[in-house]
């Protein structure tokens, strides 16, 4: 085997491990003052946010740092876009997350698309981040308040982790099912119980979506209920229409 297949390989193994696993295994190297070592998992580890879109750019470098000297761990992100000023040439802009701080150096306005970008990488670190669902510590462009930007999120997220959740089913439907089986039989029962699991939950949101299909009438509504129904029409129902026009009068 080469040796480019096999950094390969381990760069793809280093991307899928858990936080947990990480942040062990750069414990170990920063205590043996291994920087660069540290340095180089680090960019292993976020390797997958590589090339996507970010703050007007793309991401084109992502620096993990957590130096035996020094008590600080960030994660560095390299953003290029091109130049404003200087037709043909690029720009860069470097955002930083304190991991141990749990924020993000980001200041200005950014779009909702950011704002999922950044937190997902800190999730990737830190699953548990202030910054879980999505929105909450930026501003975003086009909210002004943290409440109707958390309502509106907590729906966006909703259809994201939908598409997600698709995405990756249509994925393992293509992988060779013998494969799969013998993956299975080899002392991984874990991976079925999972997908049982889930099977359950998603069983749930569905037949609860399912049933409130319908359009809701005018004498099941309460009286906030009635003021959204009027948003759009019919005036007497509730539709996504309503929710549309009330989206668009903000």
């Amino acid at each position: 085997m080469k040796k480019s297949e096999l950094r390969q390989i381990i760069k793809e193994e280093i991307n899928e491990i858990s936080p947990e696993l990480f942040k062990r295994a750069t414990d170990i190297s920063r205590s043996r003052g291994q920087d660069q070592r540290t340095m180089s998992m680090g960019q292993a580890f976020f390797n997958k946010f590589k090339d996507k879109p970010l703050m007007g750019g793309v991401i084109k470098d992502i620096k993990y740092t957590k130096p035996q000297q020094g008590n600080y761990e960030e994660v560095i992100i390299k953003i290029e876009s091109p130049s404003s000023v200087v037709p043909g040439e690029n720009k860069y802009k470097y955002v930083t997350y304190n991991v141990k701080g749990d924020s993000w150096d980001v200041e200005d306005e950014i779009t909702r698309a950011d704002a999922r970008i950044l937190s997902l990488i800190a999730q990737q670190i830190e699953p548990n981040t202030r910054y879980k669902s999505g929105g909450e510590g930026f501003r975003i462009k086009g909210y002004g308040s943290n409440e109707s930007l958390n309502e509106e999120l907590g729906r966006y997220m909703f259809f994201e982790n939908l598409k997600t959740i698709k995405q990756m089913v249509d994925e393992m439907l293509e992988l060779d099912e013998e494969m799969v089986d013998g993956v299975l039989a080899s002392g991984h029962d874990w991976a079925e119980d999972h997908i049982a699991t889930s099977k359950d939950d998603v069983d749930e949101v569905y037949h609860f979506l399912m049933n409130k299909k319908a359009p809701m009438e005018m004498d099941e509504l309460s009286k906030k209920q009635m003021k959204i129904a009027k948003a759009a029409p019919p005036e007497d129902k509730i539709t996504g229409a309503d929710f549309t026009a009330l989206r668009k009068g903000k």
